[in-house]
């Protein structure tokens, strides 16, 4: 089992080097990945990052009805 200080820095470094280069990031997070409570600290760290730098925070849904708009803008 990798070790928790590892694997948060590997989500934060990348979502550093997304955010510089105007990419989406994605973090999938499911049960097998974050299910235990000695992980969750590492989702609260994500999301902190994220609200600090005023990072867009969708959903799928969300994602897809913004490119869609912006398909229909173009045309």
């Amino acid at each position: 089992m990798a070790i928790y200080d590892d694997i948060l820095d590997n989500w934060i470094r990348e979502l550093e080097a997304s955010y510089d280069s105007g990419y989406c990031y994605v973090l999938s997070v499911t049960p097998q990945t974050i299910g235990s409570p000695g992980r969750m600290f590492m989702l609260r760290t994500m999301l902190e990052q994220i609200t600090r730098r005023n990072i867009w925070l969708a959903a799928g849904e969300e994602i897809a009805a913004h490119v869609r708009m912006l398909n229909d803008a173009g045309k």
